[in-house]
């Protein structure tokens, strides 16, 4: 037996300068999730840290890490990817 499925829409590809100072942040939920907030207070929180960060990709890593609340580590995942360009 054959099952039709149908594989969505068609990802459309595109570029996004990239310039000396910008900063790439990617991360999962489980970085700044909090039981009884709101996420947009805790992605507030994290893109205030990230607006006062400075200088290489491991430096804003450790600020944002440094400021994340403690979360329970053992059920939600915890990613973080910073990408500067000098």
């Amino acid at each position: 037996m054959h099952a039709d499925l149908d594989p969505g829409p068609t990802p459309e590809s595109g570029e996004i300068p990239f310039s000396p100072g910008d900063v790439v942040v990617a991360y999962t939920d489980g970085l700044v999730e909090q039981p009884n907030q709101p996420m947009d207070v805790a992605v507030a929180r994290l893109a205030d840290t990230l607006a006062a960060a400075d200088g290489d990709a491991e430096q804003i890593a450790d600020a944002l890490l440094a400021n994340c609340p403690p979360t329970d580590r053992a059920h939600d995942d915890q990613t973080l990817v910073v990408i500067t360009h000098r």
